[in-house]
């Protein structure tokens, strides 16, 4: 289902690429009409919604230039501007979060490293709050988090980690996307 969302998701962002009007609305329904098996893969609805929120939060983050206007059953879930990382990171979370995160801009070589980190006494209870981007890309990546945590290891107590989103750049033929 999250590589079938993915791609959905995918496609709409590519349609904002190529020249579709700004305040295009895109409705997904009847998803499994023609594939009715998978239906019964689905996890209940509140799952599959938080599933989705937890993507469009990672696309809002990932493309902090592009509006995205988030709603399910009517209700706003997300509203950002498109007015950068700090506008995206209001937008995902609340307006405390920045108040407690110091800003990141490092490069190296060829390699750059922007976003930002939780203060020392801003932990999360799990990883959920912790965003890589490599590329524009959302990503999963142990490394990248084991880092940030090996960076505050004197200040965590058990169970919390540190808050960030982290947007990595890194030139095209140095990474393999798979």
């Amino acid at each position: 289902m999250k590589k079938l969302l993915c791609l959905i998701l995918s496609i709409l962002l590519l349609a904002g690429l190529c020249g579709c009007k700004d305040g295009s609305t895109f409705e997904v329904r009847n998803l499994f009409f023609n594939t009715p098996a998978r239906k019964k893969f689905l996890k209940k609805p509140s799952g599959e919604a938080t599933e989705i929120t937890n993507l469009v939060q990672r696309l809002i983050l990932a493309n902090p230039n592009v509006a995205i206007k988030y709603t399910s059953n009517n209700n706003l879930i997300f509203n950002s501007q498109g007015f950068g990382l700090e506008s995206a990171i209001f937008a995902v979370y609340d307006k405390n979060t920045l108040a407690n995160c110091k800003k990141i801009n490092w490069f190296y070589r060829d390699i750059e490293v922007e976003g930002y980190v939780g203060n020392k006494n801003f932990t999360k209870p799990n990883r959920t709050y912790q965003t890589s981007i490599v590329n524009g890309r959302y990503v999963s990546n142990t490394t990248i988090s084991m880092a940030v945590q090996r960076a505050f290891e004197k200040y965590l107590t058990t169970r919390a980690y540190p808050f960030f989103v982290l947007n990595v750049k890194v030139p095209f033929d140095k990474i393999d996307v798979n």
